[in-house]
C-alpha cells in the first residue's frame, strides 16, 4: 500500500504531465497573415501532443475528412477534444504533424503558403529544445493546424530553418 506522501508525489507528477500535454485552441483564429508574398493563413490550433505520431502534412478539403483526422489527432485525450468549426465552403484545413519526439521543447509552425504551378508550397519550421535545457521527459508529437483560402492542386511541404 502506498504511503500518503507517495500519493502526493504521484498527483504532482500527473498534474505536470496533464499541463504539459494540454492542447487548447488559440483564443480566436487570428487575422490572416501575409508574409513575403505567401497566401493568407489563420492559426486554428497548435500544441505538443497529437495522436498523430508520424511526420505528416494533411490538407482537409471538407468536414468529413477533417473529422476523420480529428479523431486520429485526439485519440490519446480523455475526454476527446471538441473539433474546431471551420468554414469548408471558403477554407481548407492544413494540418502539420511533426511526429514523435523524445521530450518536450519541440514545436512545428506553418509559416506560410506559396502558390506553385501545381498547387501550393507549405513553408514550415520546427523548433527544437536548446541542448542541455530542462524539458519534460516523455514522448511528444508537436502539431499545428491552420485554415487557408481554398486552392487547387497539391500541397508540398518545405522545411525552412532547422
Amino acid at each position: 500500500m502506498m504511503h500518503w506522501s507517495g500519493w502526493v508525489g504521484a498527483a504532482v507528477v500527473l498534474s505536470i504531465v496533464l499541463v504539459a500535454c494540454r492542447r487548447e485552441p488559440l483564443a480566436e483564429p487570428q487575422d490572416p497573415i501575409y508574409e513575403g508574398g505567401t497566401a493568407a493563413l489563420m492559426r486554428v490550433l497548435q500544441g505538443a501532443n497529437s495522436g498523430v505520431d508520424c511526420q505528416e502534412l494533411v490538407v482537409c478539403r471538407d468536414s468529413a475528412t477533417f473529422a476523420e483526422l480529428w479523431a486520429r489527432h485526439g485519440r490519446l485525450q480523455m475526454p476527446a477534444p471538441s473539433m474546431p468549426e471551420l468554414d469548408f465552403d471558403h477554407f481548407y484545413a492544413v494540418c502539420l504533424f511533426g511526429g514523435s519526439r523524445p521530450s518536450g521543447g519541440y514545436s512545428v509552425t506553418i509559416e506560410g503558403l506559396e502558390p506553385t504551378k501545381d498547387g501550393v508550397r507549405v513553408l514550415a519550421h520546427e523548433e527544437e529544445p536548446e541542448p542541455g535545457s530542462a524539458q519534460i521527459t516523455m514522448m511528444t508529437a508537436p502539431f499545428e493546424i491552420v485554415a487557408v483560402p481554398q486552392f487547387e492542386g497539391t500541397a508540398e511541404l518545405v522545411w525552412t530553418g532547422n
